[in-house]
């Protein structure tokens, strides 16, 4: 076993280069493509949702039907093709890329045959197994997992035939392990035949080939068991020292959402080249003299160039990595617009309301900062238009709560307003806070966050106040930064009119009817009393994003925290960070950390 083992590290770097590789397109090309073409067809053809009008209605739709078999097609190929090149790297890994690729491509054509089919779906089924963590949120998407639980639920007794799936699952993996190698190794050996050579080479060493795989994966999964755990402690032992008190069981679980993350993506790729580096070296073991698993390729690559390889493979990993971690990290990649298809599941984003307005004056430059210092994605606050064209940022359409001035914003200039006082009545600390403008804001925030700016109703034109918000917008080159809310549909129309790339977002108290039909709304925020599961559903599925306002009680929050919030907008972005992201660890982890940070 030990020596079987140590076999197991040749050309693990080089696989592991590729693998990576593979994993990166099956991320954000390959499972995103399927999705969206799935999505388009379904929507054609009347079904907004997956289970909408019942699973025997997605069965009798032919074209439903041919696309969903046509992924299928799609995934099993690019699974068969992974394993190719894969396999053919462990052989030797001084081939170059480009005969390995030649090779894989050539083999492709052993699919064009019944059992090449068969093949396919068996190499479909297992890319699916393998990359579940993946498929699991792009299934998400519509509906598949819940109803796949409730269905499991209601029909306890199903447990035991899947048990027995299951297991029959894993006898037909290991009796057939060595088709792959088979195929990438003899040229001239069918489909066909490598299915019917594949359980003679198992046959005499079933129990000892069983053990052999259960050991390495055990192994495995302990070993990135024990990553993850030591990991946690550094992270928790580092927030401890460098962040203030208050903030550092949010910022904590924040980054450890991403590492799990990060820790799946490499536990994938482990669990791919382990198992294919045993195969091969199995197969090689107990291959019969006739088959000819001579591999290795007559042009290979001088040791220069060697060198040189391993440079550009080192850089793409490193931009690979730092890709992967920009983009799903919610700590480090403030607050994202998302309209479209998002396959890593995020945790929702923390908007802070009118800045920090449990922190500071509201709609001032000093709940802005308080905001950024909080770690809030991102942050609301509310506009309106002065009588001489300028835009500021306030609340109410006068001025007295924040000022004690009953005089209306639109009757003012803004040098009559400048220098209004509206730190005062929120604490003595911020006496002097001034009345900032929508310039001013987006000059603080831009490179920190975004910005979620609703525009209020006022005596003014509903076209100049959205021309001069667009205006300001695009003057700090921040059309793809910020989302601009009303509770009026026209100044939305016009703000796409204006601009199509800044994202609109019409604001609801509650919702009835096919509210997803308006082509000028990217987005709805909805009041967090009146949002349920069968809107955010209907919502998430028209491909728009749902922002939930002003949550601050952490049963609300709770209760809020599986379906699919995209935003959520509190006045206490601290506490909507705890609570959203406090299942990032099991719960035993969970109690330790929070002992850690108390001491």
């Amino acid at each position: 076993m030990l020596k079987f083992i140590k076999s197991l590290k040749r050309n693990m770097i080089f696989v592991l280069k590729l693998e990576t590789i593979a994993l990166f397109m099956y991320t954000y090309v390959i499972f995103p493509l399927c999705q969206m073409v799935l999505h388009k067809v379904m929507i054609s053809q009347g079904f907004g949702y997956f289970f909408d009008k019942g699973i025997r209605g997605v069965a009798k739709n032919p074209w439903i039907l041919l696309t969903v078999f046509a992924i299928i097609i799609f995934i099993g190929i690019c699974f068969y093709f992974e394993i190719m090149i894969l396999i053919n790297a462990i052989m030797d890994s001084n081939q170059t890329l480009k005969d390995i690729i030649k090779k894989s491509l050539y083999s492709i054509r052993k699919l064009i045959s019944p059992f090449g089919l068969l093949l396919v779906l068996i190499s479909s089924f297992i890319s699916m197994l393998i990359h579940f963590n993946l498929l699991n949120r792009v299934m998400q998407g519509f509906g598949i997992v819940e109803s796949i639980k409730i269905h499991f639920a209601n029909n306890p007794r199903l447990a035991y035939p899947i048990g027995f799936l299951i297991i029959a699952l894993v006898y037909l993996f290991i009796r057939f392990i060595f088709i792959y190698p088979i195929l990438a190794c003899d040229n001239n050996t069918s489909v066909r035949e490598s299915f019917s050579l594949s359980p003679k080479l198992v046959k005499k060493n079933i129990v000892s080939t069983s053990i052999k795989f259960v050991v390495i994966n055990l192994m495995t999964t302990v070993l990135f068991a024990l990553i993850y755990i030591i990991v946690i402690f550094i992270v928790v032992l580092i927030i401890k020292n460098t962040e203030i008190i208050r903030l550092q069981y949010a910022v904590t679980m924040t980054i450890i959402d991403t590492i799990n993350r990060l820790l799946i993506f490499f536990y994938s790729i482990a669990l791919i080249i382990i198992n294919l580096e045993a195969s091969v070296i199995l197969c090689r073991k107990y291959a019969d003299e006739d088959i000819n698993f001579n591999c290795e390729s007559t042009k290979t690559l001088s040791e220069k160039r060697v060198k040189k390889n391993t440079r550009v493979w080192t850089l793409l990993l490193i931009f690979a990595l730092a890709f992967f971690i920009l983009t799903n990290n919610d700590y480090l990649h403030n607050f994202r617009l998302k309209t479209g298809y998002n396959p890593k599941g995020r945790k929702p984003m923390i908007i802070a309301h009118r800045g920090s307005s449990n922190s500071a004056p509201e709609n001032t430059l000093a709940a802005l900062r308080a905001a950024i210092e909080e770690r809030a994605d991102g942050v609301e606050i509310d506009v309106r238009m002065t009588k001489d064209g300028e835009i500021i940022l306030m609340h109410d359409s006068t001025l007295k709560r924040t000022a004690g001035i009953d005089d209306n914003i639109s009757q003012l200039t803004y040098s009559e307003l400048a220098d209004v006082d509206v730190g005062s009545w929120f604490s003595s600390s911020y006496i002097g806070e001034k009345i900032p403008t929508l310039r001013e804001a987006l000059e603080l925030c831009k490179g920190e966050m975004a910005i979620m700016i609703e525009v209020k109703g006022g005596r003014y034109d509903r076209y100049d106040i959205a021309k001069k918000v667009v205006s300001d917008v695009e003057e700090m080159g921040m059309s793809q930064d910020v989302v601009v809310a009303s509770f009026n549909q026209d100044v939305l129309k016009e703000i796409k009119e204006l601009n199509s790339s800044i994202v609109t977002c019409l604001i609801l108290r509650f919702a009835y009817g096919n509210i997803n039909e308006m082509e000028h709304v990217d987005m709805f925020s909805m009041e967090s009393y009146f949002v349920y599961k069968g809107i955010s559903k209907n919502i998430k599925n028209s491909g728009k994003s749902l922002a939930v306002w002003t949550l601050n009680d952490r049963r609300q929050m709770a209760s809020l925290r599986d379906m699919g919030i995209d935003q959520v907008v509190t006045d206490n972005p601290v506490r909507a960070r705890e609570v959203f992201y406090e299942d990032a660890v099991p719960g035993f982890l969970d109690n330790i950390i929070t002992s850690m940070l108390e001491r």
